[in-house]
This record gives structure tokens, C-alpha cells and sequence, in this order.
């Protein structure tokens, strides 16, 4: 099994933490853990907490791969500004990635000037990102894009 989510621990990131409810989920995803013959994990971090919180020894690791895509080529990002530091997030735009806080860090920069940060991605904070993206003027130095292989 290729784990890519932590459960319960992701309902707990998105604010739901009924004991019951976690306490079922955890009670079926440990009986799924221990059947599978090997658990794959994206970092470190999965590794530790299955093997200290469920004794889960059959573990390794296995990184994400990362998008087989140029994005100089496929003008996506603009490479040719050199005095800029190019940030770049790619990945779901969903409930348990806190890119709102990012952008609320990123808006009290100093020296945002410095900066571009490309967000790439599609999810259901997509639009509230873009929204909360244009009424904070942060137009020039955040950058959404949208990309599908």
C-alpha cells in the first residue's frame, strides 16, 4: 500500500476531531496497516508515526515523483527574471494544505518586491485563494496557474 494521507490525523488537520469518529477511523486504518504486506510512505515524518504510534514495522520509503514537465518550456513559469526569487507550489489546493497562512506570512514581507511565488495547482481553495490573493494586492508577486499534464 502507498500511504499519502495520515488518517485520522488529516480530519484532525481540517478541524474535525470527533473522538468517536477518530477513533473508528484509527481502528480501520491500523486492521488495513496490518494486512497490507508493505507500507510505502511519501517522508520520513509517515515513517516515524506509523512506527511509533502503531508499531507498524513494514514500512519504506518512497517519495512522490515529481511531474515529469519543463515549465520554462510550457510557459507556466518565467524563468528570466533574475533579480527575483522564484517560490514555487505545486500540488492540490485543498482543505489540509494551509496555503492561506502563506499568503497571510507573505503579505507582511518587507521585500515581497523579491519575490515570485507561482502557485500551480487545482483543488476546492482554489478560487478563495485567488480571491483572497487579489484583495490583498498581492497580484504581482503570487501567481496562480493551473496545470494539468
Amino acid at each position: 500500500m502507498w500511504l499519502q494521507d495520515l488518517w485520522p490525523h488529516n480530519l484532525i488537520d481540517i478541524g474535525i476531531n470527533n473522538k468517536i469518529l477518530n477513533k473508528f477511523i484509527n481502528w480501520n486504518v491500523l486492521k488495513i496497516y496490518n494486512k497490507s504486506d508493505l507500507i510505502l510512505c511519501q517522508s520520513k515524518g509517515f515513517m516515524k508515526i506509523l512506527s511509533s504510534q502503531y508499531n507498524i514495522k513494514h514500512i519504506k520509503l518512497l517519495h512522490n515523483p515529481s511531474l515529469d514537465i519543463n515549465l520554462k518550456k510550457k510557459n507556466i513559469i518565467n524563468f528570466t527574471n533574475k533579480n527575483k526569487k522564484i517560490l514555487i507550489y505545486t500540488g492540490n489546493l485543498g482543505l489540509a494544505q494551509p496555503l492561506e497562512d502563506f499568503i497571510i506570512a507573505f503579505e507582511k514581507l518587507e521585500n515581497k518586491r523579491d519575490f515570485l511565488f507561482y502557485i500551480i495547482g487545482s483543488g476546492v481553495k482554489k478560487e478563495k485563494l485567488v480571491k483572497m490573493i487579489k484583495a490583498k494586492k498581492l497580484n504581482k508577486y503570487i501567481l496562480m496557474k493551473h496545470w494539468l499534464p
